[in-house]
Protein backbone atom coordinates (compact mmCIF):
# COMPACT_ATOMS: atom_id res chain seq x y z
CA UNK A 1 0.00 0.00 0.00
CA UNK A 2 0.98 3.86 -0.14
CA UNK A 3 0.86 6.57 2.02
CA UNK A 4 1.16 10.33 2.53
CA UNK A 5 2.50 10.97 5.99
CA UNK A 6 3.12 14.95 7.11
CA UNK A 7 5.49 14.67 10.41
CA UNK A 8 5.98 17.26 12.56
CA UNK A 9 9.07 16.81 15.00
CA UNK A 10 10.69 19.00 17.01
CA UNK A 11 14.66 19.44 17.44
CA UNK A 12 16.86 21.70 19.62
CA UNK A 13 13.70 24.07 18.94
CA UNK A 14 13.56 23.74 15.65
CA UNK A 15 10.06 22.64 14.40
CA UNK A 16 10.58 20.23 10.97
CA UNK A 17 7.62 20.36 8.60
CA UNK A 18 8.12 16.96 6.26
CA UNK A 19 6.30 15.50 3.91
CA UNK A 20 6.71 11.88 3.69
CA UNK A 21 5.33 9.50 1.14
CA UNK A 22 5.51 5.42 2.31
CA UNK A 23 4.93 2.40 -0.20
CA UNK A 24 5.04 -1.25 0.89
CA UNK A 25 5.25 -4.13 -1.00
CA UNK A 26 6.05 -7.99 0.16
CA UNK A 27 4.24 -11.46 0.96
CA UNK A 28 4.52 -13.96 3.87
CA UNK A 29 4.19 -17.76 3.09
CA UNK A 30 3.92 -20.17 6.21
CA UNK A 31 3.43 -23.79 6.10
CA UNK A 32 3.95 -26.79 8.76
CA UNK A 33 3.48 -30.47 8.57
CA UNK A 34 3.02 -33.08 11.80
CA UNK A 35 2.97 -36.38 12.34
CA UNK A 36 1.76 -37.69 15.94
CA UNK A 37 1.38 -41.43 16.92
CA UNK A 38 0.28 -42.44 20.49
CA UNK A 39 0.22 -45.95 21.60
CA UNK A 40 -2.25 -45.86 24.65
CA UNK A 41 -0.60 -49.27 25.86
CA UNK A 42 2.76 -48.60 26.05
CA UNK A 43 2.30 -45.06 27.09
CA UNK A 44 4.73 -43.54 24.08
CA UNK A 45 4.18 -40.43 22.22
CA UNK A 46 6.09 -39.67 18.91
CA UNK A 47 5.89 -36.70 16.80
CA UNK A 48 7.78 -35.34 13.83
CA UNK A 49 7.19 -32.03 13.05
CA UNK A 50 8.11 -29.71 10.17
CA UNK A 51 7.37 -25.65 9.72
CA UNK A 52 8.59 -23.21 6.88
CA UNK A 53 7.97 -19.31 7.02
CA UNK A 54 9.01 -17.08 4.37
CA UNK A 55 8.59 -13.74 4.13
CA UNK A 56 9.68 -10.89 1.36
CA UNK A 57 9.11 -7.20 1.87
CA UNK A 58 9.99 -4.39 0.53
CA UNK A 59 9.37 -0.58 1.94
CA UNK A 60 10.31 2.79 0.34
CA UNK A 61 10.15 6.09 1.68
CA UNK A 62 10.46 9.52 -0.17
CA UNK A 63 11.27 12.61 1.83
CA UNK A 64 9.39 15.07 -0.64
CA UNK A 65 10.69 18.34 0.39
CA UNK A 66 14.43 17.73 0.56
CA UNK A 67 14.62 14.72 -3.05
CA UNK A 68 15.14 12.10 -0.05
CA UNK A 69 15.13 7.98 -0.20
CA UNK A 70 15.17 5.52 1.10
CA UNK A 71 14.75 1.86 -0.30
CA UNK A 72 14.96 -1.40 2.43
CA UNK A 73 14.51 -4.56 0.75
CA UNK A 74 14.09 -8.28 3.01
CA UNK A 75 14.20 -11.90 1.57
CA UNK A 76 13.96 -14.25 4.43
CA UNK A 77 12.85 -18.04 5.53
CA UNK A 78 13.27 -20.00 8.28
CA UNK A 79 12.88 -24.05 8.44
CA UNK A 80 12.98 -26.56 11.13
CA UNK A 81 12.73 -30.12 11.21
CA UNK A 82 12.10 -31.74 14.88
CA UNK A 83 11.66 -35.16 15.90
CA UNK A 84 10.13 -35.72 19.85
CA UNK A 85 9.49 -38.84 21.37
CA UNK A 86 8.02 -39.88 25.66
CA UNK A 87 7.95 -43.38 27.49
CA UNK A 88 8.21 -44.45 30.48
CA UNK A 89 10.84 -43.82 32.65
CA UNK A 90 10.68 -47.54 33.52
CA UNK A 91 11.85 -48.40 29.27
CA UNK A 92 15.36 -47.29 29.68
CA UNK A 93 16.35 -48.94 32.74
CA UNK A 94 16.20 -53.34 32.89
CA UNK A 95 15.51 -52.81 36.65
CA UNK A 96 12.21 -52.48 38.21
CA UNK A 97 12.07 -48.70 39.54
CA UNK A 98 10.07 -47.85 43.21
CA UNK A 99 6.11 -47.29 43.30
CA UNK A 100 6.71 -43.54 42.78
CA UNK A 101 8.28 -43.81 39.08
CA UNK A 102 5.25 -45.90 37.80
CA UNK A 103 4.03 -42.98 35.81
CA UNK A 104 6.96 -40.55 35.60
CA UNK A 105 8.14 -40.33 31.78
CA UNK A 106 11.47 -39.33 29.53
CA UNK A 107 11.69 -37.04 26.90
CA UNK A 108 14.27 -37.48 23.66
CA UNK A 109 14.42 -35.09 20.79
CA UNK A 110 16.57 -34.03 17.38
CA UNK A 111 15.86 -30.57 16.06
CA UNK A 112 17.19 -29.12 13.13
CA UNK A 113 16.24 -25.21 11.80
CA UNK A 114 17.93 -22.84 9.37
CA UNK A 115 17.10 -19.13 8.62
CA UNK A 116 18.99 -17.19 5.89
CA UNK A 117 18.63 -13.25 5.24
CA UNK A 118 19.51 -11.29 2.25
CA UNK A 119 18.91 -7.94 3.17
CA UNK A 120 19.54 -4.82 1.08
CA UNK A 121 18.92 -1.12 1.84
CA UNK A 122 19.68 1.74 -0.84
CA UNK A 123 20.27 5.36 0.93
CA UNK A 124 21.31 8.19 -1.87
CA UNK A 125 21.13 5.90 -4.65
CA UNK A 126 23.85 4.06 -2.80
CA UNK A 127 23.21 0.16 -1.84
CA UNK A 128 24.17 -1.85 0.95
CA UNK A 129 23.77 -5.34 1.49
CA UNK A 130 24.17 -7.89 4.26
CA UNK A 131 23.66 -11.78 3.68
CA UNK A 132 23.04 -13.83 6.93
CA UNK A 133 22.55 -17.69 7.42
CA UNK A 134 22.41 -19.39 10.66
CA UNK A 135 21.79 -23.21 11.16
CA UNK A 136 21.59 -24.72 14.93
CA UNK A 137 21.72 -28.95 15.40
CA UNK A 138 20.21 -29.91 18.54
CA UNK A 139 19.14 -33.31 20.63
CA UNK A 140 17.95 -32.83 23.93
CA UNK A 141 17.15 -35.15 26.54
CA UNK A 142 14.50 -34.79 30.46
CA UNK A 143 13.20 -36.52 32.71
CA UNK A 144 12.30 -36.92 36.19
CA UNK A 145 12.60 -38.81 39.32
CA UNK A 146 11.00 -39.60 42.66
CA UNK A 147 13.22 -40.21 45.11
CA UNK A 148 10.45 -40.70 47.76
CA UNK A 149 6.98 -39.77 48.23
CA UNK A 150 7.69 -36.01 48.95
CA UNK A 151 10.96 -35.82 47.25
CA UNK A 152 11.87 -35.69 43.64
CA UNK A 153 14.62 -34.70 40.82
CA UNK A 154 13.41 -33.00 37.06
CA UNK A 155 16.93 -33.07 35.38
CA UNK A 156 17.90 -32.38 31.84
CA UNK A 157 20.19 -31.71 28.92
CA UNK A 158 20.37 -29.94 25.39
CA UNK A 159 23.97 -30.28 23.23
CA UNK A 160 23.50 -27.84 20.38
CA UNK A 161 25.79 -27.34 17.47
CA UNK A 162 25.66 -23.82 15.49
CA UNK A 163 27.24 -22.48 12.36
CA UNK A 164 26.82 -18.96 11.30
CA UNK A 165 27.93 -17.12 8.42
CA UNK A 166 27.47 -13.74 7.50
CA UNK A 167 28.55 -11.36 4.67
CA UNK A 168 29.06 -7.71 4.44
CA UNK A 169 28.68 -6.09 1.27
CA UNK A 170 29.19 -2.12 1.87
CA UNK A 171 32.02 0.23 2.56
CA UNK A 172 30.67 4.27 3.08
CA UNK A 173 27.71 6.36 1.87
CA UNK A 174 29.68 8.84 -0.47
CA UNK A 175 26.66 10.60 -2.83
CA UNK A 176 26.75 13.19 -0.14
CA UNK A 177 25.91 16.24 -2.05
CA UNK A 178 23.03 18.52 -0.83
CA UNK A 179 22.86 15.59 2.30
CA UNK A 180 26.50 15.95 4.02
CA UNK A 181 25.24 16.30 7.42
CA UNK A 182 23.60 12.68 6.89
CA UNK A 183 26.89 11.65 5.04
CA UNK A 184 28.92 12.59 7.97
CA UNK A 185 26.41 10.68 10.71
CA UNK A 186 26.14 7.93 8.83
CA UNK A 187 29.85 7.26 7.90
CA UNK A 188 30.62 7.85 11.79
CA UNK A 189 28.17 4.72 12.61
CA UNK A 190 30.11 2.78 10.43
CA UNK A 191 33.43 3.59 11.50
CA UNK A 192 32.44 3.78 15.60
CA UNK A 193 31.33 0.02 14.69
CA UNK A 194 33.32 -1.64 11.97
CA UNK A 195 32.15 -5.05 11.11
CA UNK A 196 33.30 -7.60 8.65
CA UNK A 197 31.99 -11.05 7.19
CA UNK A 198 32.62 -13.54 9.63
CA UNK A 199 31.88 -17.33 10.28
CA UNK A 200 30.75 -18.47 13.66
CA UNK A 201 30.93 -21.99 14.91
CA UNK A 202 29.93 -22.88 18.70
CA UNK A 203 29.04 -26.08 20.32
CA UNK A 204 27.64 -26.35 23.54
CA UNK A 205 25.62 -28.47 26.02
CA UNK A 206 22.80 -26.56 28.38
CA UNK A 207 22.15 -28.62 31.41
CA UNK A 208 19.03 -28.35 33.72
CA UNK A 209 18.97 -29.65 37.03
CA UNK A 210 15.34 -29.24 39.51
CA UNK A 211 14.56 -30.45 42.43
CA UNK A 212 11.14 -31.07 43.54
CA UNK A 213 9.23 -30.98 47.52
CA UNK A 214 5.64 -31.98 47.47
CA UNK A 215 4.47 -30.61 51.37
CA UNK A 216 1.12 -31.47 50.37
CA UNK A 217 -1.64 -32.40 47.39
CA UNK A 218 -1.32 -28.00 46.82
CA UNK A 219 1.77 -27.33 48.05
CA UNK A 220 5.04 -27.59 46.22
CA UNK A 221 7.97 -25.89 46.15
CA UNK A 222 10.31 -26.22 43.62
CA UNK A 223 14.10 -25.16 42.90
CA UNK A 224 16.34 -25.03 39.86
CA UNK A 225 19.29 -24.12 37.99
CA UNK A 226 20.04 -24.32 34.41
CA UNK A 227 21.70 -23.11 31.56
CA UNK A 228 20.51 -20.94 28.37
CA UNK A 229 21.17 -19.08 25.66
CA UNK A 230 19.41 -15.91 23.94
CA UNK A 231 19.78 -15.06 20.19
CA UNK A 232 18.71 -12.46 18.07
CA UNK A 233 17.31 -13.06 14.70
CA UNK A 234 17.62 -11.18 11.72
CA UNK A 235 14.07 -9.90 11.35
CA UNK A 236 14.28 -5.86 11.58
CA UNK A 237 14.85 -3.26 9.60
CA UNK A 238 16.76 -1.33 12.93
CA UNK A 239 18.95 -2.77 15.80
CA UNK A 240 19.00 -6.55 16.16
CA UNK A 241 22.03 -8.43 14.38
CA UNK A 242 21.74 -6.09 11.09
CA UNK A 243 24.87 -4.21 10.92
CA UNK A 244 23.91 -1.22 8.22
CA UNK A 245 23.37 1.67 9.82
CA UNK A 246 19.46 2.91 9.76
CA UNK A 247 19.28 6.90 10.60
CA UNK A 248 16.30 8.55 12.13
CA UNK A 249 16.23 11.49 9.23
CA UNK A 250 14.93 14.15 11.76
CA UNK A 251 16.70 13.41 14.57
CA UNK A 252 20.06 12.16 13.11
CA UNK A 253 19.92 9.36 15.52
CA UNK A 254 21.44 6.25 14.14
CA UNK A 255 20.34 2.87 14.56
CA UNK A 256 23.26 -0.31 14.16
CA UNK A 257 22.80 -4.13 14.92
CA UNK A 258 25.87 -6.08 15.86
CA UNK A 259 25.95 -9.76 13.99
Amino acid sequence: GTCDNTVNSTLTNETINRTIIESEDGEDLRYGFGYFRENDEKQTLLEIQTDYEDENHKNKFKYVDNSLSELVESDSYINQYSIDYTAPLSNLFPFELNEHNKDVKFSFGLKTSKDEDDYSYNLLDEQFGFLYNNRINAIYLSSEYQVSELFGVQFGARFESQERNSKIIFSQLNNCTGHQELCDVFNAAIAAYPIESSKFKLDRVFPSLYLLYDFSETNKIKFGAGRRINRQHMRSHRGGINPIPSPDIDSKFIDVGNP
